[in-house]
């Protein structure tokens, strides 16, 4: 009985540890920055959107899009611990 316990408490944590990665992975977002009125919102760098510092490079903010095809960038995102 204790090996089947061991097994079904195994299984459970690995589980949960795959979810945690899984909810971790859907927090980052790509980060765009603006670089002229030909291209608004230029891939830079991976961000979060939990709260954190505000996502930069250099003194430069970056932001999220909502959906990956908008053209616009009005997402704040913040800097990955």
């Amino acid at each position: 009985m204790m090996p089947l316990a061991v097994m079904i408490f195994g299984f459970g944590l690995a589980f949960t540890t795959t979810s945690m990665k899984d909810a971790k992975v859907l927090l980052d977002k790509t980060a765009y920055r603006f670089i002229s009125t030909e291209d608004p919102c230029h891939a830079t760098k991976t961000c979060r959107i939990e709260v954190n510092p505000i996502c930069k490079v250099g003194s430069i903010q970056l932001w999220g899009k909502v959906n990956e095809t908008d053209m616009q960038c009005p997402v704040t995102l913040y800097e990955r611990p």
